[in-house]
């Protein structure tokens, strides 16, 4: 199992928290989610790679609620 700081937990909770308001579902993906299905292989990383899975309509919602410097979405 990879070992995550208490800083990544923090900040995995709040993204899923902020997620769970939109209906959206918050997806680990990269080296952390392959080092939690296959333990014993040597692929390590420092970072959290993650996506966002949620209706392209709710898109909106995201934009407005998660990046509001990111510009408008039309």
């Amino acid at each position: 199992m990879p070992e995550l700081t208490d800083n990544q937990i923090a900040d995995l909770r709040v993204l899923q928290n902020h997620c769970g308001a939109l209906g959206a579902e918050l997806i680990v993906i990269g080296a952390i989610a392959y080092q939690v299905y296959f333990p014993a292989e040597s692929r390590h990383t420092g970072d959290i790679d993650f996506g966002i899975a949620l209706d392209l309509y709710d898109s909106r919602n995201l934009n407005a609620d998660f990046l509001p410097t990111a510009g408008s979405a039309s």
